[in-house]
């Protein structure tokens, strides 16, 4: 993420942010200084997370949100919880091309959409608008981003013959294996969406063609695991948690192994499930604050064996009255104090 941005003095005498109203002045500045915000200037986020952190009644936030997307200020895919500052780039220029050549990793943390493909296209005809050295930086970085197709199934097809490999080998870059979504040009093909059971579409029937069923009496093996999928379920559901920027060959390997010591955790349903748990307790989401202050767990810790028996057994449930009261009350007195507002 980057650590400062720059803003424009001259903004105060922009007429579309001068027409927005106090709330909706705030709600941009938030966009524009959130920590999860990426060097492009997007990110994943929901509003109703973002109304969290605020501490605002979530249709207050979206009404104040609303406001700056009606001016075109901010662009929105509520679908795929993805935020755009078309603007950011342009008063926040890459100081050298070295720097567009890292911008495929910040591609790499935000869900592909239509509005992908549009903030793709803009930010690729800015670095080419830059000059001949910024365009060819930003062509070599995402062609090194974007391996072959046919090579990452070699490689996957190469895994399943040698899982003894596995945790040592290192995986192309952009594979789902890496934790991350797979980043193409927009023109690219779309990956398969892994179904409930977090196999492939078609997988099934691989397996039947290759032998690795249950026909002739052999095991068949357990799916892999879907690293992507779960990292994507895990942003989802807990947007206020730390997001997953590096996810190694350790980090793999962990996710893999808690993945396959139980046949019930070899579904997304389950993943989904044991998220929204952790999304409920307010201890884990920061929102009750512990001795040294809110804790908000990482993915890698979540996952830890020792951790993760600690959430199944309920450790970190919420339990009594005083659990997220102070949160909870000072929502409520937010929301009161606005409601007189808007009555005044």
């Amino acid at each position: 993420m980057a650590r400062y941005r720059k803003v424009d003095p001259r903004i105060w005498n922009d007429a579309k942010f001068m027409a927005l109203s106090e709330r909706a002045k705030l709600v941009f500045f938030f966009l524009l200084t959130h920590p999860h915000l990426t060097m492009l200037g997007a990110m994943r986020a929901s509003l109703a997370g973002l109304a969290e952190e605020l501490g605002w009644p979530a249709e207050a936030f979206r009404e104040a949100f609303g406001e700056a997307f009606q001016k075109g200020m901010v662009k929105h895919d509520p679908k795929a919880c993805l935020i755009w500052l078309p603007n950011f780039l342009k008063y926040n220029r890459p100081e050298s091309p070295n720097v567009v050549k890292t911008w495929p990793e910040a591609f790499e943390l935000l869900p592909e959409c239509s509005l992908y493909r549009e903030l793709f296209q803009s930010v690729k005809a800015y670095a080419e608008g830059l000059g001949q050295a910024f365009g060819k930086a930003f062509a070599e970085a995402w062609a090194k981003a974007c391996p072959n197709q046919e090579q990452e199934q070699e490689q996957e097809q190469e895994e399943e013959r040698h899982p003894s490999d596995e945790g040592c080998s290192s995986p192309a870059q952009g594979t789902p294996e890496d934790g991350t979504p797979s980043e193409k040009p927009p023109e690219a093909s779309e990956p398969q969406t892994p179904d409930r059971d977090g196999k492939e579409a078609g997988e099934e029937a691989s397996e039947a063609g290759n032998g690795t069923g249950n026909k002739g009496g052999k095991k068949r093996p357990p799916p892999d695991c879907p690293h992507e999928a779960i990292v994507a379920l895990y942003h989802e559901l807990l947007p206020g948690n730390p997001r997953v920027v590096l996810w190694d060959d350790d980090r793999r390997a962990s996710l893999r192994a808690r993945w396959r010591e139980d046949p019930a955790r070899r579904s997304l349903a389950w993943w989904r499930d044991y998220f929204a748990r952790v999304a409920r307790s307010d201890f884990l989401t920061g929102r009750k604050p512990g001795k040294g202050g809110p804790f908000y767990p990482d993915l890698e810790w979540l996952i830890g064996p020792r951790n993760m028996g600690k959430v199944l057994n309920g450790r970190f449930d919420n339990r009594g009255p005083n659990t997220g009261s102070a949160q909870t009350d000072r929502n409520m007195q937010t929301a009161m104090e606005w409601a007189m507002e808007t009555r005044q």
